[in-house]
């Protein structure tokens, strides 16, 4: 059964022209995360919150797991909900952007992967029961 998507709209809207506005040519980075962020938010909420489970950070050190090395990356995308997405992407939209157009897109792009990981091993060590 579908889901019924409530989103402010308005919100929504501004967020949207705000990121994709300049940034869309002077950070690239910045532009394509928030693209995909939203497609899978959307695409969350038809799930009915199935996908942020496949995409969540790991919550133990199953090494052994494909989903643990998927989980290293997979969980910057996720979004509990609309004020959480809106949230993240004001700051990322701003700040992101002034951090891609100062250091490049590559450097962005680093610093991305390289947080995606150690907050997902973070949260790996610290919700582990064992």
């Amino acid at each position: 059964m579908f889901k019924i998507i409530t989103v402010p709209i308005g919100w929504l809207t501004s967020l949207i022209k705000l990121i994709l506005s300049k940034s869309a040519y002077t950070a690239p980075i910045t532009t394509t995360f928030f693209l995909i962020s939203l497609v899978l938010t959307i695409a969350n909420f038809i799930s009915g919150g199935t996908l942020n489970s496949l995409l969540s950070a790991p919550s133990s050190l199953n090494v052994i797991s494909p989903f643990f090395y998927t989980g290293l990356f997979t969980h910057i995308f996720a979004h509990s909900g609309w004020n959480h997405f809106m949230g993240n992407f004001l700051f990322i939209g701003v700040v992101g952007t002034l951090i891609e157009r100062s250091y490049g897109s590559g450097k962005y792009l680093l610093l991305i992967l390289v947080t995606s990981v150690v907050t997902a091993l973070a949260n790996a060590i610290l919700s582990s029961h064992g």
